[in-house]
């Protein structure tokens, strides 16, 4: 089989407009080691301290006790909630599993979602919007699953984070660890640990 070289590609040193087969442009890709259908995606940042507040979350990461918790904290949003109309019929041998192409929109929901850093464990629930008193209910579960010790919450900048409820709802986390007030980060990322360890002056 045959393909006309498309002209997204004419920037590779092979010219233009040839009919070449698959394994032709196969071999010449590989020989070249490029990859056209991989891409990798990166975020440039304006904030002039991008970099002063990466590495404190960084520091997060490789500076902690081992016996301290280090949680990550984060929404996924706008999923949307789809139901088959007819169940998945399973995989067989040489056979993948075939799914209904129609479906039933039933809204989007959100995911508050937890991860353990140390332990590779996720927790959280799903919550029909975000917003801070979903923050804050996700706080209350880590509260909750971490009744001991002192740690690290790490956190992004939305605005869901820097509500009256959601600083009060870290104030009590850290008053119940017998801990003081954290640093806060305002910028791409932050972190906020509850424990003793703090650059907050204020």
């Amino acid at each position: 089989m045959f393909r006309t070289w498309p002209k997204r590609c004419h920037r590779f040193p092979v010219g233009q407009h040839f009919k070449v087969s698959d394994s032709t442009v196969g071999r010449i890709l590989r020989s070249a080691m490029l990859q056209p259908h991989k891409q990798k995606m990166w975020l440039t940042s304006h904030d002039e301290k991008f970099r002063e507040k990466r590495d404190d979350v960084l520091r997060v990461y490789y500076e902690t006790p081992l016996d301290e918790h280090i949680i990550c904290l984060d929404e996924k949003t706008g999923m949307q909630a789809l139901e088959r109309l007819n169940p998945d019929i399973a995989m067989e041998p040489g056979q993948p599993i075939r799914r209904e192409f129609e479906y039933i929109r039933h809204g989007t929901l959100c995911l508050m979602g937890a991860y353990d850093v140390r332990e590779g464990k996720m927790f959280g629930f799903i919550a029909d919007k975000r917003g801070g008193d979903a923050f804050v209910d996700l706080l209350d579960v880590v509260d909750t699953c971490y009744p001991d010790g002192s740690g690290h919450i790490v956190m992004d900048n939305l605005s869901d984070h820097d509500t009256d409820e959601s600083t009060t709802g870290l104030r009590t986390i850290r008053a119940g660890h017998g801990t003081s007030r954290p640093s806060t980060h305002r910028g791409s990322i932050r972190s906020s640990p509850y424990s003793v360890r703090s650059n907050d002056k204020s």
